[in-house]
């Protein structure tokens, strides 16, 4: 069996997990947000996104980690068993309004967070040093 065969016959699913509490009282809940065989579908319907905030399958929480919300990414074996792992999206997509959004918000709150001068010499005129 070749190698583009192989990738038609995996099979993917994302899990979404929601944690309410801390510790022992913490009640979880799970289930498959997503399932396929295309990891390209997956990727344009929650595109990955490196911009803090805007990846849909990115893990986060509210109320100081009272909720929590993580994602899990599965792949099916040859047997039939399902397996954790690494996120087989890529970027397939423009960046989109929501991430420029989002990115606008965060260099507004946190403008010490984003360095747009040289990486060399640290100006912010620098021709490139």
């Amino acid at each position: 069996m070749t190698d583009t065969a192989k990738a038609t016959c995996t099979r993917y699913r994302v899990i979404k997990i929601t944690t309410v509490g801390f510790g022992q009282s913490a009640a979880a809940d799970e289930g498959t947000m997503w399932e396929g065989k295309d990891p390209d579908v997956l990727s344009r319907q929650f595109p990955p996104s490196n911009v803090m905030g805007a990846d849909l399958l990115g893990n986060n929480e509210i109320d100081g980690g009272l909720i929590r919300t993580d994602f899990r990414f599965e792949r099916q074996t040859n047997q039939g068993v399902w397996k954790g792992c690494r996120d087989p999206r890529r970027r397939i997509t423009p960046i989109t309004e929501r991430e420029r959004e989002i990115d606008l918000e965060n260099r507004r709150q946190f403008p010490g967070d984003f360095f747009n001068g040289c990486n060399n010499c640290g100006g912010r005129n620098c021709d490139g040093c």
